[in-house]
């Protein structure tokens, strides 16, 4: 599989910031999970978070072994993709993971990729310029977290626990049924969905999650 140079080195003009590297590693990962069934990098960003402490925005509140993944595709209306972002934005979490199944039109073509992210990212879709301001959203191209969930619509919101491998998609290839988990599929709010998979699954964490998101700053002292 290969990219035209030229195709991808007008697609990064049109792209400014870090979007077209993160898409070129991304392309390169997937490459290695499909074909070889590892990671280049040795995780998958989003998978690859065992560390605890603190984050972008304080303590992490996902423990060591639970995931959020928010399963996207580019027929997901915009406006709602755009408010994922600027949530896990605001959240800071790193085990949280806006997770598509490919690339856009797929992996030889760059360009529609760059685009739909820049769309989903990009805190002003118009800005042309170097240093666009852009939300700090975890966005993984995953095929295989897609097939180890059984997702059939999107965007779906899954909550694991018990994840005992953060590397290779959970280790999906190795076989073997995912653990404890949570779905929601539908458009919805990201605290409302939080909310809602709650009820079910009884989380401390996700309850500070949602917290967080209703009130941003003074969330920690009802979340002890």
């Amino acid at each position: 599989m290969s990219i035209d140079p030229e195709m991808m080195e007008k697609a990064k003009q049109a792209i400014p910031g870090d979007i077209s590297e993160r898409v070129e590693k991304e392309r390169s990962k997937l490459i290695e999970r499909e074909f070889y069934g590892m990671d280049a990098a040795g995780g998958v960003p989003g998978n690859n978070q065992g560390q605890a402490g603190n984050t972008r925005h304080g303590t992490a509140i996902l423990k060591e072994d639970e995931r959020i993944y928010i399963f996207i595709s580019s027929s997901v209306p915009k406006e709602t993709l755009w408010n994922y972002a600027r949530d896990l934005d605001a959240l800071g979490q790193p085990r949280m993971s806006i997770v598509m199944r490919g690339f856009v039109g797929g992996m030889t073509k760059v360009r529609p990729t760059l685009e739909f992210l820049r769309g989903v990212l990009f805190k002003n879709e118009n800005c042309a310029s170097d240093e666009c301001e852009a939300y700090q959203a975890p966005i993984i191209i995953d095929p295989l977290l897609f097939r180890r969930y059984g997702i059939e619509a999107v965007p779906a919101i899954v909550y694991a626990r018990g994840v005992t491998d953060l590397t290779i998609s959970e280790k999906i290839k190795e076989g073997g049924e995912p653990g404890d988990y949570y779905m929601l599929y539908g458009d919805a709010a990201l605290d409302g969905a939080l909310e809602l998979i709650d009820r079910e699954a009884g989380s401390k964490s996700l309850d500070c999650l949602v917290l967080k998101l209703r009130r941003g700053g003074g969330y920690e002292r009802d979340c002890r």
